[in-house]
């Protein structure tokens, strides 16, 4: 409760006295005594000069943090703030109570020396980069929604948001070396990055999250340790994002620091891959991982996709999922009583596959979408031998390599002579945007490619509508590796667009190595 400057001076100046060597703030003339545990009040409609009580509340979060001491409460009245809030003190929680933050770069930002935060109930949108970004210690996040964020990586016009294909962050980020982080109960949408995203970062649970529609992965966990991901609603309606994705991205002085790790009881719908483990990007081996008791009934490519070259005690256990589970790399992971309930019952390329296959489904049409393709990485290599038969018939595949003369190329394309590729030869650009077109007749389609560390996205284009993103960064140099439009198209000619995206000027490719008509 806030105290009044109603009393005479001796006795104020000799209460300011005590506050100041209590909490280490100043107070002046204007400012009234504040005590641990009170609560402070902001408006839009407030004035800095106030008190910061409920009937004087002051303009901004600054002013209520600037005397706030531990254990105090700052409340952020109803209405909208075209301010950030910065949290860089220890022991507070600050609430929204119907409060929306439209700021950049960030909306929220608690700081690295910042401890035992709690920030709840605040709606984030339009901010340039993070709409709440934590590297503080023992922070709870929850029951905020976030979204139309990161317009670093696209833009915003009557309420429709626009995503593009070049450098992003995530609606949440919880990065910088933060532990002890709770994220739970928040709902997160159509961001034009990750929507949550553990980033070099330990000890974070994120759980019961509401996820769906950003650029990229939903719920990212990145290069991170000891992080819990538990009872998530992740889904996709538009673009291809996956639903949830482990990764081992490189950063300066970090090194491969992916492991123990539990994705358990989630549920993933509709996104590209429900639930992804990317390749390192620093050779790490991804140890002490659990994908347990998710549900991940529909997804456009496949329900679980693991793609790190190597693994230390990976448990994929009695999950639900859509397709056949792909694992890369056999060694150290074990598969027991996972349920597929639809697609095709294509087995992994060894004897690691031990799903059993629901005795009904088969693979369901995905309509074209329209929207940007999310950054994600790779897929499953195409098979060099005849596949396993499926409990649907398999239409029948014709392959036209890269230099049939149905392909024309843009400038910029180079040809590639590798025994490894199909046909010995595959076709290769550095330079973003270049294209290739290729003709056919047929009702679906897949493309073969070459993929590697330093190979990037390939957008693909049926008809000049967007269907697809391929992902072509690996770990390792990879031949033959095939991506599958698993949609149906109107038995007729189309025109198939394969266009080279890159966000860097040197030192990326993309590759084309044949194109298989179904």
């Amino acid at each position: 409760m806030k105290k009044t400057m109603t009393q005479f001076a001796s006795w104020m100046m000799a209460l300011t006295v005590a506050l100041v060597s209590v909490h280490g703030v100043y107070a002046s003339a204007s400012v009234s005594p504040w005590q641990a545990g009170n609560t402070f009040y902001v408006s839009p409609s407030g004035n800095d000069a106030n008190a910061c009580s409920l009937e004087a509340p002051c303009a901004t979060f600054e002013r209520a943090i600037e005397g706030a001491a531990s254990g105090d409460l700052i409340v952020a009245l109803e209405g909208t703030y075209m301010q950030p809030l910065s949290i860089s003190k220890s022991n507070i929680t600050v609430e929204g109570q119907n409060a929306v933050i439209i700021a950049s770069p960030h909306g929220i930002y608690v700081a690295s020396g910042a401890q035992n935060v709690t920030v709840r109930g605040f709606t984030v949108a339009e901010a340039e980069s993070h709409g709440i970004f934590v590297e503080g210690q023992s922070v709870i996040v929850e029951n905020n929604i976030v979204y139309h964020t990161v317009l670093e990586n696209g833009s915003l016009s009557g309420g429709v948001i626009t995503c593009y294909n070049t450098a992003w962050g995530s609606a949440i980020k919880i990065g910088g070396g933060s532990s002890n982080v709770t994220v739970r109960g928040n709902t997160v949408y159509e961001n034009c990055g990750e929507g949550i995203a553990a980033t070099r970062a330990s000890h974070v649970l994120i759980e019961n999250n509401t996820v769906y529609d950003n650029k990229s992965v939903n719920i990212y966990i990145d290069n991170s340790f000891n992080i819990q991901a538990l009872g998530n609603n992740s889904y996709c309606t538009t673009g291809v994002p996956m639903g949830i994705a482990l990764g081992e991205e490189n950063y300066a002085g970090w090194g491969a620091q992916l492991h123990d790790v539990t994705v358990s009881n989630n549920t993933v719908n509709g996104c590209y891959t429900g639930i992804m483990v990317f390749a390192s990007d620093v050779g790490g081996t991804l140890t002490n991982v659990t994908i347990s008791g998710n549900n991940v009934p529909t997804a456009q490519r496949r329900g679980i996709s693991l793609d790190n070259a190597a693994n230390l005690n990976v448990l994929v256990s009695n999950n639900v999922h859509f397709n056949s589970i792909w694992v890369r790399s056999p060694q150290g992971v074990t598969l027991s009583g996972n349920t597929q309930v639809s697609g095709t019952s294509t087995p992994a390329p060894t004897a690691t596959q031990t799903s059993t296959p629901a005795p009904t489904g088969t693979v369901t049409s995905t309509p074209i979408k329209t929207q940007p393709p999310a950054p994600t990485k790779t897929q499953t290599p195409a098979p060099t031998k005849t596949q396993t038969a499926s409990p649907t018939p398999t239409p029948a595949e014709t392959y036209f390599d890269d230099t049939h003369a149905n392909f024309v190329y843009s400038a910029n394309w180079t040809k590639i002579t590798k025994s490894q590729a199909y046909g010995g030869s595959y076709r290769e650009t550095t330079k973003n945007n270049s294209s290739a077109t290729f003709t056919f007749t047929g009702k679906s389609f897949s493309i073969l490619y070459t993929g590697g560390s330093a190979y990037r996205d390939i957008n693909v284009y049926v008809d000049n509508v967007l269907v697809g993103t391929i992902h072509q960064k690996t770990g390792t140099k990879t031949f033959k590796m095939r991506w599958d439009y698993t949609g149906q198209l109107s038995p007729e000619t189309h025109t198939l667009k394969l266009v080279f995206v890159t966000t860097k000027a040197t030192g990326t490719k993309g590759s084309i190595d044949a194109v298989i008509v179904r």
